[in-house]
């Protein structure tokens, strides 16, 4: 989630202080996708009118990042929680045994 909102800021901050660059990029994109330069040009005026619209499209096709699910911490949390006490399981009878020998 720390990259996706780091590499999100990153790009509303080029839109903000580098938009000729960033209409430029949008052009470009569009050029290597197979749409002819001036319907591109018109393409990505329209795109950099909304500063939501051009983030959302830079990261989806020049980042290529995908906005994780706002669960994804908390299951992959559980997740690795449940493994390690499923891991555990088997440690008691070795740890608490009455070998001197270990196993």
């Amino acid at each position: 989630m720390e990259h996706y909102s780091t590499e999100l800021r990153r790009e509303f901050s080029q839109i903000e202080n580098v938009p000729g660059e960033e209409l430029k990029e949008v052009q470009d994109i569009l050029l290597n996708l197979g749409v002819d330069e001036s319907l591109s040009k018109q393409v990505a005026l329209q795109i950099s009118k909304d500063k939501n619209l051009s983030a959302d499209f830079m990261r989806k096709l020049k980042i290529k990042i995908e906005k994780p699910a706002k669960n994804r911490s908390a299951k992959s949390a559980s997740t690795i929680a449940l493994s390690y006490l499923v891991g555990l399981f088997p440690c008691p009878p070795i740890i608490f045994s009455n070998s001197k020998t270990g196993f």
